[in-house]
């Protein structure tokens, strides 16, 4: 045996264990990533009244809305408004109780409720898909899983040979199981590879920070819960903030306020600007002080280095939440060929036992 067969031998048996050791990790982040990647659809879906209100042609003031919330709900903790950024688009108000996340819809041109989503579904996957509903600890045990993409993808592309014949040929289970599962896993693998690649990368520069928790102790604990976590009330009118926030970038569009977290006393302020629509609506910030208005830094994504726009950039290229439906649909497609190949290389495991048992 030459050293290129002993070297593809070694490759197909390293493929084969990083995939079994890791297949049920990559079904749950699979199925929870074809989901999430829709959620935006799928909530107006479910409840189409919360999401679209009748266009007007003034809103009443983010100061009263908050108002009318804290009095509405005294037992939750008031974290940030996502602002509308359409005329026909409900107000979002993210609420916390207990560590779980509810979001209250709100008419922005009269202060109406709409409805209220307790938990928020959205929550409920993410926590399965990001940390395995582990806090940081399941964070941290998701970042050697997306480690383990990068190496099956690169893996699996060494070893496609005859592209086009593995992707059009029809699964043999007649001949055996064995044969049918490792038709179907080379069907599924061909075209997303490379997708592993780039969902493993980011999902690894995603849960890296979670190390750095664990290491202080303010590691999230296990369960639905968010943890370490307390929202404060701004002393400032929440108008005027977002106004000034407007005026501190060049062609600032806000789209989310986030009030005072920990005690820090800062007033959050996201948004997008012209010509960086790749990397969000939240990828832009200002900064203020929550007691005095005053301006306390600003992000501006047109001007940060490279070294400094990473996390904005993993974040769409992760979830698919750029170049609308035709991107989201490839996205999630692609996240169910990732479980079909966690399934179908169960099976070749399977079958190969069967064949030949342990004595």
């Amino acid at each position: 045996m030459n050293i290129t067969a002993k070297l593809r031998k070694a490759n197909y048996r390293f493929h084969a264990w990083v995939g079994y050791l890791g297949a049920w990790f990559l079904i749950l982040i699979g199925l929870t990533g074809s989901v999430l990647v829709f959620e935006k659809e799928i909530s107006s879906a479910i409840h189409p009244g919360w999401h679209e209100v009748m266009a007007s042609g003034k809103n009443i003031s983010l100061d009263e809305i908050d108002s009318k919330l804290r009095a509405t709900y005294p037992e939750h903790m008031l974290t940030g408004f996502r602002l509308p950024q359409g005329k026909t688009e409900s107000l979002q108000a993210s609420l916390l109780r207990e560590g779980i996340f509810s979001m209250a819809y709100v008419s922005p041109s009269d202060g109406e409720f709409l409805g209220l989503s307790t938990p928020h579904w959205r929550h409920i996957l993410l926590k399965a898909h990001n940390a395995l509903v582990l806090g940081d600890w399941g964070m941290a045990v998701l970042f050697f899983i997306a480690c383990c993409m990068i190496l099956l993808g690169s893996s699996g592309l060494w070893m496609q040979r005859n592209l086009l014949k593995n992707l059009f040929r029809r699964p043999r289970f007649a001949r055996s199981p064995r044969l049918g599962f490792t038709d179907l896993h080379k069907m599924c693998g061909v075209p997303i590879s490379a997708f592993l690649i780039l969902l493993g990368t980011t999902g690894a520069l995603y849960n890296w920070p979670s190390f750095g928790k664990i290491a202080a102790g303010k590691a999230d604990k296990p369960g639905f819960a968010t943890s370490h976590r307390t929202h404060q009330a701004a002393k400032i009118s929440l108008e005027k903030a977002v106004a000034r926030a407007r005026a501190s970038i060049p062609d600032f569009s806000p789209s989310y306020v986030s009030f005072p977290r920990n005690g820090d006393g800062r007033l959050r302020v996201f948004g997008s600007v012209p010509g960086q629509s790749f990397f969000g609506i939240f990828a832009s910030s200002v900064e203020i002080d929550a007691a005095d208005g005053k301006i306390l830094g600003t992000k501006d994504i047109r001007n940060l280095p490279w070294q400094m726009k990473w996390r904005s950039f993993i974040r769409p290229l992760h979830y698919g939440n750029f170049g609308g439906i035709p991107v989201k649909i490839i996205y999630s497609l692609s996240s169910l060929c990732l479980v079909a190949l966690s399934i179908t290389g169960l099976g070749i495991r399977s079958s190969r036992m069967k064949r030949h048992p342990r004595p």
